[in-house]
């Protein structure tokens, strides 16, 4: 509901929370083992959106559901536009054993969609799990592993979108 307030009726996140004030709901965690270090609230969400439709990240009129539909499914590579056009989240690549385990997809797969796309640099936060590079197109790669769910990591991710999203 306050999804739709904020998307949908044009109200800001405190608007759109206002209803919601006093009732208690959980937090987020993602789907990594071990404590959680930080919160991410149903308010910090409804901010999200509020700031992504102020950005032009999202419009209801030209977002293409069935494209986001099919390129978040695992079979299509399960990836989503973080900011449309500039940063790109994916399923890190596996090797070609796990690969035909339908365990995830090996570099190849990513590499029609990245140009389809005009994917033109992958940063890699986790560890390498696959014996080659993709060097079929020309991507600027850079590792920049970490553990997830720390402030070096968040520290990392500011590095990252200041390289590559403002230069």
């Amino acid at each position: 509901m306050g999804a739709y307030q904020v998307l949908c009726l044009s109200r800001s996140a405190i608007e759109a929370w206002k209803p919601f004030e006093g009732e208690e709901f959980v937090d987020y965690r993602d789907s990594l083992k071990g404590p959680c270090s930080y919160k991410c609230t149903i308010y910090d969400c409804l901010e999200g959106l509020e700031w992504a439709q102020k950005l032009g990240w999202y419009n209801k009129l030209t977002f293409n559901l069935h494209e986001y539909n099919y390129y978040s499914s695992v079979e299509h590579g399960d990836m989503n536009w973080i900011i449309p056009g500039k940063l790109l989240a994916f399923s890190a690549p596996i090797d070609e054993e796990k690969a035909a385990d339908n365990l995830g997809f090996d570099p190849e797969f990513y590499v029609p969609i990245f140009k389809k796309l005009g994917v033109t640099a992958v940063v890699r936060l986790t560890t390498k799990d696959y014996d080659r590079d993709v060097t079929i197109i020309n991507l600027h790669r850079n590792s920049l592993i970490t553990e997830l769910n720390t402030m070096k990591c968040i520290s990392l991710m500011v590095v990252v979108l200041q390289k590559y999203l403002y230069n």
